[in-house]
């Protein structure tokens, strides 16, 4: 599928123990469980991407389930934050780089 219908994504495998955090041109890519849904024991599965309608998580002794709307807005709080803190991340890191003409 065409990244333009993944702006927006919050993916978490556990079987992988690794996933990806993407917003406002923003791609993260995550090494440990995202922060959210915390009251999930054993969370082993987690696809957020609104713009394919895809919301739904997976316990590591249950089936699919679709997340609720107070989850999914979790779920974009996240994915905002993750995505203000890797922008801001980036404009330190520039700042500290030396400007052309200095040495």
């Amino acid at each position: 599928m065409s990244d333009l219908l993944y702006r927006t994504r919050l993916r978490w495998r556990e079987s992988h123990g690794a996933g990806l955090a993407a917003h406002e041109g923003v791609r993260v890519d995550l090494y440990s469980r995202p922060p959210v849904l915390e009251s999930l024991w054993r969370l082993i599965d987690l696809d957020y991407a609104p713009g394919v309608g895809v919301a739904y998580y997976q316990l590591a002794l249950g089936s699919q389930t679709d997340m609720s709307s107070e989850q999914m807005r979790e779920c974009l709080r996240y994915l905002r934050a993750v995505a203000l803190a890797a922008r801001t991340a980036a404009d330190v890191g520039a700042a500290l780089l030396p400007q052309e003409g200095e040495a």
